[in-house]
């Protein structure tokens, strides 16, 4: 009975912009509520043609006015798309005490990517803090620079409207923070 009561409860709604640019990130969301304080695991949209930069899935729980307990569950994505014209990006899926669940699917029209495409170098690498130069292999505990080099070419940078925004890769147990850059000669 819990079942039934519970699959007629779940519902997961998602949302994304109507327009979007091959090939640039996009912010897809979606939103759930269950019953209890059972918070589901929430997978990100996956699929040929679409990349996954980064996902997030937050829960709290709260009280209706006669007492009840849900959990409100929030996810967002950020996908980058390849395909042009129109297309309907896969769902994010919810899965709740065995029972799995589909959001909407969101279609966005995709333009054209950018024509001449800037060319983007990144270079990333380990250097000790020591100033010993770059490593590929850690031992636990070492302290170590993890140094990410951006490089724009003029095409680049003439189309930059605000800063460009940087995904570093997922690093679990590391401290991290950002470095001021220096503003030019004193």
């Amino acid at each position: 009975m819990l079942g039934v009561a519970l699959l007629a409860q779940l519902a997961i709604a998602a949302h994304g912009p109507d327009t979007a640019t091959a090939c640039l990130p996009v912010r897809l969301s979606a939103a759930l509520r269950t019953p209890g304080r059972v918070a589901p695991v929430v997978e990100p949209p996956r699929g040929s043609g679409v990349q996954l930069l980064r996902s997030r899935v937050t829960s709290r729980i709260e009280r209706d006015g006669a007492g009840g307990v849900s959990t409100i569950t929030e996810a967002w994505a950020d996908v980058a798309i390849s395909p042009v014209g129109r297309v309907q990006l896969p769902p994010f899926v919810a899965t709740v005490d065995g029972t799995r669940t589909a959001s909407n699917p969101v279609v966005v029209n995709v333009r054209e990517p950018i024509s001449p495409p800037p060319v983007v170098l990144v270079d990333a690498r380990l250097d000790d803090a020591h100033g010993s130069g770059a490593r590929d292999s850690l031992f636990v505990g070492q302290q170590v620079d993890y140094r990410v080099d951006v490089l724009l070419n003029e095409t680049a940078r003439s189309r930059l409207r605000r800063n460009p925004t940087f995904f570093p890769p997922e690093m679990s147990s590391v401290l991290a923070y950002d470095v001021d850059i220096p503003r030019g000669m004193p």
